[in-house]
């Protein structure tokens, strides 16, 4: 069986539960991604865009990590003048890294790709491993 793709939904795989929160463009839903979370297990967030999390409902009570890459990590990033994507919001992004957001922990990655525009400027592309240890 293949990977599925958790769409506005939660799994629980036995220690954790893991969630998966649809694109923005394509009908996000963090409520009904995170209604009937069993309780006191950890939950894990797959959100496509990590700044949404700034404007969304604060994380439950328990341990929580949010995984983001929408932004490409910023995808071009220049000396002094930052990202084009902080130039239009008018606001620093969470861009890379981790980042508190909401009362959400994001660790948001650059990814290996790139937007409608293929370009990549001081900022490499990255593949994280997060290792997940009980607490």
């Amino acid at each position: 069986q293949g990977p599925r793709l958790l769409v506005n939904e939660q799994v629980d795989v036995g220690l954790l539960v893991i969630a998966g929160v649809n694109s923005t463009m394509h009908g996000a839903d963090l409520r009904a991604a995170l209604k009937g979370l069993p309780p006191r297990k950890p939950l894990l967030l797959l959100r496509h865009e990590g700044d949404s999390l700034a404007n969304d409902r604060p994380p439950p009570e328990r341990s929580v990590l949010a995984l983001a890459g929408h932004t490409h990590g910023g995808q071009i990033l220049l000396p002094f003048l930052g990202s084009p994507g902080e130039w239009k919001l008018g606001e620093p992004l969470c861009r890379r890294g981790f980042c508190q957001l909401n009362g959400w922990p994001v660790l948001v990655t650059s990814g290996v790709g790139t937007s409608w525009l293929p370009l990549r400027i001081n900022v490499p592309p990255e593949m994280v491993l997060i290792t997940l240890v009980a607490g």
